[in-house]
């Protein structure tokens, strides 16, 4: 075998550039380097049939290319691409390169070598020194990519945008092709840094991970996962496939390799092309690969000639220019990422009832009940809480305007209270009529019976109500730390412990001081005993105490633990009635309260 063109990496871009090649020079002999024999790249690209622009007018590989646009999955696209390969005659050898100046030496006849082993390029490292011009993050996201049975689209925009009030973070979502009954699903949630490096962590997370998460962080994910999960089967009946799901944290960054092509010894070239030379994001990386490898292929399908560096330099600043244009378009639509955040981080502050309240209420009450926090008030009645503030806004207003339209004060504060009031019942009445009407336009050809989530799924009938009653019963804790009464008790059994405390400390009761005679020391107990106290009879040597001081601090002891006692009684029956589980109050017996408590689920 001598090959005249090496290539690198056999995904789409590797792929495409040995096409390109050959075309341009049949007579040139072709073979790819790929390490991975088994498929492994599962997500979906978001194609733009504008990048093919320029291409090899070969007639089977525009029957090829005129199929992908829109979202397309790699797996589609590389397994064309493969069959044309190998009908032009270009080898694959599956084989991983670790020295790609080993290979050049392995073949001297190649010329050139292509490297599209991708953004961890090993070409990049041994030949241009791993530098780049550009490289900088722009956002961290972590995708959820998953299947659902038959067809499915994106939340409608008028559902999206309040959606977005009852998540964590900022989602976007991409919806592939239906393919052998199954469409794949991509959830893109943008976080932080900490979060990020958090999912990027753990390997191989599916979404049985968020039934209970570990750390808060995952939690706060959990919380955008679930109810964006539990809104797309509640709004167009999704049914997620068993053991399709991945998870995986991305950094979405900008970079440039400093060089894209350059001369080596012996008359050879090396060029970078795909995520190799540069990536961008936001669906951009594939069409701009695209792009930059139908600019570069007739040039590398010849071998090197006398101009060769001159040509290369073209190369370079054509290449170059292509990037920065990229780049600039990258960071406009970050711009519009960040603006989209700062929508959702507003809908979730001051106006976060009032963006709810244009959800359909079952959307809304699925996405609340997927959450692993109990919802505040005011999400959990939105409309409520939108149709209260509104009437406070009117009437404030009316009762500035009003007096001067009315002769009477009287009329103009009852038309200020009454008036808001009237409009908004019609506005209420109006909106709950437009989204009857909607609703019952929209047709579901499908109407498949709801697929239970894998926090669902994965838990029995009594988990569940388990699940549901330990979030009533953070609900009731929640509530019992401003109660006062509960606050009252515990403090005097702070107050008993203290002074238990203080007793035990002072087994002797004689203290020494450095006079021979001071005054009566008292310290008095807790409330609950205002007429106990505790003698120091300060002298100037000790004195082992008498027994009838040992029995006296004997009895104290025991008056304050029967204190605590009563009082930590008290506390606990308390604390179960306000949870109510109190199921009855049994009359004292033996000096203690006996109590009877209903632990059965009020579900």
């Amino acid at each position: 075998m001598k090959p005249d063109i090496l290539v690198i990496g056999a995904g789409p871009i590797g792929l495409l550039s040995a096409i390109e090649a050959k075309l341009h020079n049949p007579k040139a002999e072709v073979v790819i380097f790929e390490r991975n024999k088994e498929y492994t790249r599962h997500h979906t690209l978001l194609v733009d049939p504008n990048a093919f622009k320029g291409s090899h007018p070969d007639e089977r590989l525009q029957a090829i290319l005129k199929d992908f646009h829109g979202p397309v999955p790699t797996s589609t696209i590389e397994s064309k691409l493969k069959k044309l390969a190998d009908d032009l005659g270009i080898k694959i050898e599956y084989e991983k390169i670790d020295d790609p100046q080993a290979l050049l030496d392995r073949f001297p006849s190649a010329h050139t070598l292509i490297g599209a082993d991708g953004a961890h390029s090993t070409v990049r490292k041994k030949f241009f020194d791993d530098k780049k011009s550009v490289d900088k993050n722009l956002q961290y996201i972590v995708e959820v990519k998953y299947h659902v049975r038959g067809k499915t689209k994106p939340i409608p925009l008028t559902t999206y945008a309040p959606a977005l009030s009852q998540t964590e973070h900022f989602v976007s979502e991409q919806i592939g092709r239906k393919k052998n009954g199954k469409t794949p699903v991509s959830l893109f949630f943008f976080v932080d840094k900490e979060t990020y490096q958090e999912v990027y962590a753990k390997k191989k997370l599916k979404l049985n991970d968020f039934v209970q998460p570990e750390t808060r962080n995952m939690a706060r994910l959990a919380n955008s996962i679930r109810p964006w999960l539990a809104l797309r089967r509640a709004a167009l009946k999704d049914q997620l496939i068993e053991k399709s799901d991945a998870i995986a944290g991305v950094e979405l960054s900008t970079y440039c390799t400093a060089t894209f092509a350059k001369q080596l010894p012996g008359n050879k070239r090396v060029i970078l092309l795909g995520d190799a030379g540069s990536g961008v994001p936001f669906n951009r990386a594939f069409n701009a690969g695209v792009e930059r490898t139908i600019l570069a292929a007739k040039s590398l399908a010849v071998p090197p000639q006398a101009d060769e560096e001159q040509r290369l330099r073209a190369i370079n600043i054509a290449l170059q220019e292509q990037v920065k244009k990229e780049i600039r378009r990258a960071n406009r639509t970050n711009h519009k990422v960040q603006f989209g955040q700062f929508l959702g981080d507003v809908k979730r502050g001051p106006s976060y009832s009032s963006a709810a309240a244009f959800m359909d209420k079952e959307l809304l009450e699925a996405m609340q009940e997927a959450r692993i926090e109990l919802p505040s008030f005011a999400s959990r009645h939105p409309r409520a809480m939108t149709a209260f503030g509104a009437w406070l806004v009117l009437t404030v207003v009316a009762l500035v305007v009003f007096p001067f339209l009315f002769a009477s004060i009287y009329t103009a504060i009852a038309a200020a209270i009454v008036l808001p009031l009237a409009v908004i019942a019609l506005g209420v009445a109006l909106f709950q009529g437009l989204s009857y009407c909607f609703k019952s336009d929209e047709a579901d050809e499908r109407q498949p019976e709801p697929m239970p989530l894998p926090w669902e799924e994965t838990l029995s009938e009594e988990q569940v109500r388990h699940i549901q009653h330990e979030r009533q019963m953070d609900q009731a804790k929640s509530e019992l730390k401003d109660d006062k009464a509960y606050l009252d008790i515990k403090q005097k059994i702070k107050e008993e412990k203290e002074a238990l405390s203080r007793l035990r400390e002072h087994r002797e009761f004689v203290a020494t001081s450095e006079r021979p005679h001071g005054p009566l020391v008292i310290v008095p107990l807790p409330l609950l005993f205002p007429d106990a106290r505790m003698h120091f009879s300060p002298t100037l040597e000790e004195q082992p105490p008498s027994a009838e001081q040992m029995e006296g601090h004997k009895k104290r002891l025991e008056q304050i633990d029967g204190g605590i006692e009563k009082h930590e009684r008290e506390l606990m029956t308390y604390k179960l009635k306000k949870l109510g589980l109190l199921k009855q109050k049994m009359p004292p017996s033996d000096g203690k309260q006996e109590v009877s408590v209903n632990l059965q689920f009020n579900v």
